[in-house]
């Protein structure tokens, strides 16, 4: 299109546009991290802790004679300053497996790069593009060696897993491996069903939600005195806290966890234990002496994590509390100590949160029972039991009483008292804090201390429940076998209607004085050999009859026959392997390194239980199908 200038050989050019615009997601403000994989450098590990010795030496000049609270403020301090000076933060979605020697090559990259860009000649330019070339070569061939030597501890970790039947940790490390997103939400549904999406009313909803999960109702008839005169168990230690194992706790601090609101790590108090046990040991020593607690220690921060179903509903959330890691170590002296006195006088029913036990036996038994059921045309009832927020449900004046009454020391249930008492928490959403609130039911998920301690009120509660001894079934010669335990999952047994009825109403109503609650939807029961259809109720309302299921995560029918659960772990497998195709058709991964995954996050899920199957030679072939299919 010609413009008024008829002289000029330039043209108007008109042209119409079409955009198509998305919204741009507000990035999530994350908290700091420490660079601690910088720490695997052994010169940089020794320079952070020259750096800790030197900031513990000036903040102990200033004064020598400080309380508890100072002296955790100098031990927080110190170990943050020495970490922001010598290791630094993490860059935003910093690959975890690219290690120091590899970033190092990255920066003289860099430099390299910023050289071409400034250069004066052409032959200069050439010689920097060809070192370019060669330093980017040699980056690509180092991160690729870090990602190998990365995949590889994980599959080790794996196996780690596998062999002690933990499928959780093995789900979650298939993700890692697979670099899964989560999944989110761009909003929150408050109580009425209207979407929440502006930053302050989120957060607002979300403390009000976390908040009413963690303080549940007080129970109307709770454990207040179980018996007097209960003398104190002398196997368990109630001396003042050795440095000795204030090393130890240190040690069994596991890696990659987050820290709390202290910001430090198990790899930065691992990184020189010595300094830290014997920094830490002054503090817990005090603690031990006084009573009294840092507020820090007191603070959890919840991280949010997405279950399935609608995200924009709070309910399809669960809540991880990140304490401070200095806390946990004396958590673990604590229930150490707890445990020695205590594991041998738990029930044998109960297999969770013990040592040489697991899901697998718990499995086994119940299949057996089921299969001899049927073989002797014996009447049985199983009462699968759930309880609504288990964990977060304890009524802690409760707990304190029962841990009296199996005679741990009063000076243990003091240090464990002062833990819990005044604790506050804040969620953590979208990098941003919200308000502060008290927590005053549950033990604390994240806790070291949490698992044993949510046993002893099972061990107390199945123990009131079973006490007649004549509700069971039949087991052994002499003797009758209750219920099967792991943790809160509890499966009633019972040859009659009547006895099942009675030890049902018992579990109910003692659950209650401890501030647990039987979800009626969730519990169900099982019945084999009887005519019988009387429902089994809880308060007046029927418990659901089922033919199956999903017991510890096994499919367990009442027809004694593993079809069911064949058909769920091959499913379960073949949705493990594909979320391993990127990896099965990368070519930066030999050949050996992909059957050591498949052995270790493939094959564990496949096999989970089959300790317990009744396998035929049809069965044998579908297993050896799948395998044969993916490797």
């Amino acid at each position: 299109m010609r413009g008024a200038g008829v002289a000029s050989d330039h043209q108007l050019v008109r042209t119409q546009i079409k955009l198509k615009l998305k919204k741009q997601d507000k990035k999530a403000n994350p908290r700091m991290k420490y660079d601690v994989s910088k720490l695997q450098n052994p010169a940089i590990k020794n320079q952070f802790s020259v750096e800790l010795k030197n900031k513990f030496a000036v903040l102990e000049a200033v004064s020598d004679d400080v309380d508890i609270e100072a002296k955790w403020d100098n031990f927080n301090n110190a170990f943050n300053q020495s970490a922001k000076e010598v290791l630094g933060t993490r860059k935003r979605n910093q690959k975890p497996w690219i290690g120091v020697e590899s970033w190092k090559k990255v920066e003289e990259r860099k430099h390299i790069k910023m050289k071409i860009e400034n250069a004066k000649s052409i032959r200069i330019k050439q010689q920097l593009q060809a070192e370019y070339k060669a330093k980017d070569k040699e980056v690509k061939s180092s991160i690729r060696s870090d990602k190998r030597k990365w995949v590889d501890s994980l599959a080790g970790d794996a196996q780690r897993a596998a062999e002690n039947g933990q499928m959780k940790t093995l789900y979650e490390l298939t993700k890692t491996i697979c670099n899964e997103k989560p999944r989110h939400a761009t909003g929150v549904k408050d109580k009425q069903g209207n979407i929440i999406t502006d930053e302050e009313g989120k957060r607002t909803r979300w403390k009000a939600h976390f908040e009413e999960i963690l303080n549940r109702d007080i129970p109307t008839n709770p454990v207040v005195k179980i018996s007097d005169d209960i003398p104190e168990l002398e196997t368990i230690d109630t001396t003042p806290v050795s440095k000795a194992e204030v090393k130890n706790a240190i040690k069994k601090l596991k890696n990659g966890k987050a820290g709390g609101v202290d910001m430090l790590t198990p790899e930065l108090l691992k990184a020189d234990i010595d300094t830290t046990a014997n920094k830490l040991h002054s503090i817990i020593c005090d603690i031990w002496d006084q009573e009294k607690i840092p507020k820090d220690w007191k603070k959890g921060l919840i991280v949010k994590l997405p279950k399935k179903g609608d995200l924009t509903e709070c309910g399809n959330w669960r809540g991880i509390t990140l304490l401070p890691t200095a806390s946990k170590i004396l958590g673990r002296i604590v229930i150490d100590r707890i445990k020695i006195g205590i594991d041998k006088k738990l029930r044998p029913e109960q297999a969770g949160f013990r040592q040489g036990k697991s899901t697998t036996e718990q499995i086994f038994i119940l299949r057996n029972i089921i299969e001899q059921s049927i073989e002797w045309q014996s009447s049985l009832y199983i009462n699968f039991i759930d309880f609504e927020k288990a964990f977060d449900s304890i009524h802690r004046d409760s707990l304190w009483e029962i841990m009296r009454h199996y005679g741990i020391p009063g000076k243990i249930i003091n240090i464990v008292k002062l833990m819990y008492s005044d604790s506050v928490c804040a969620v953590l959403d979208d990098g941003e804090v919200t308000e502060w609130f008290q927590v005053k039911t549950g033990v604390k998920q994240g806790c070291v201390m949490s698992g044993f301690l949510f046993l002893l009120v099972i061990d107390w509660m199945m123990r009131e429940t079973t006490k007649d001894n004549n509700t069971g079934i039949r087991w052994q010669m002499m003797s009758k076998l209750e219920d099967l335990d792991f943790a809160d999952d509890i499966a009633l047994l019972s040859s009659s209607h009547s006895q099942m009825q009675k030890k049902t109403n018992s579990i109910t109503g003692l659950a209650s004085r401890v501030g647990l609650k039987v979800n009626k939807k969730k519990t169900k029961i099982m019945r084999m050999n009887n005519k019988k259809r009387d429902a089994v109720k809880i308060a007046e309302d029927d418990i659901d009859d089922v033919n199956e299921f999903a017991y510890l995560g096994a499919i367990v029918s009442k027809d004694g026959g593993g079809e069911r659960e064949m058909n769920s772990r091959i499913n379960k497998a073949r949705v493990a392997f594909t979320k391993l195709n990127k990896i099965w058709r990368s070519k930066q991964y030999g050949r050996k390194t992909k059957i050591k995954l498949y052995k270790t996050l493939v094959r564990p899920v496949l096999l989970y239980g089959c300790e317990t199957w009744k396998m035929n030679k049809s069965d044998e072939n579908r297993l050896d199908s799948f395998q044969s299919h993916s490797v």
